[in-house]
């Protein structure tokens, strides 16, 4: 109880994985409680669902690396980029570099945003040269359209969901002014 209130009243990140320490002693409660086929279907639920979001976190992360690949490949002249987890990783193992959302930059910069990969808030005016999609996918641990965010309750109150499209998209965008 401790755990649960704690990760929900208390924390300022809340990922599931912090309420890992509570589970032994609930599983054992339940255990005891429940009639064996209900114990039964409840491990085989848990475990489809433990299969669905593993498979649906790496084809997130697959994606964004396919997403900054894909900027890498049409922008070999480099610039700078924001954003996390395997976008970032990916578009700093190209040579871009990282801007955290701070501060300007040169004027003619192609700067590489991603949607769900927790990109910062884009500076009005920018122009908009081209936007890069992933392959489609449905189930999601991240979409901020649609208030979806497994990693913490900054992306969003949901922790999964179900959206048709593609699963990243990124936005390489041109800082305004004359370029020197």
């Amino acid at each position: 109880l401790v755990v649960v209130l704690g990760v929900g009243l208390v924390h300022n990140f809340a990922a599931p994985r912090y309420l890992l320490p509570a589970m032994p002693p609930l599983a054992l409660l339940a255990a005891r409680a429940a009639p064996r086929r209900l114990a039964f279907a409840a491990a085989l639920l848990q475990g489809a669902l433990a299969v669905a979001i593993t498979g649906a976190e790496h084809r997130f992360f697959a994606a964004g690396d396919a997403v900054a690949r894909e900027v890498l490949a049409r922008h070999p002249e480099g610039g700078a980029f924001s954003g996390e987890w395997s976008f970032r990783w990916r578009m700093a193992r190209g040579g871009w570099r990282f801007w955290p959302g701070e501060g300007t930059l040169p004027p003619g910069t192609l700067v590489a945003l991603p949607e769900e990969a927790s990109p910062p808030p884009r500076p009005d005016g920018w122009q908009r040269v081209e936007a890069v999609a992933s392959e489609a996918g449905r189930l999601r641990v991240a979409c901020a359209a649609r208030g979806i965010g497994l990693y913490g309750d900054t992306l969003g109150v949901l922790p999964l969901g179900w959206v048709p499209g593609p699963l990243e998209e990124a936005t390489v965008w041109r800082v305004p002014g004359e370029e020197r």
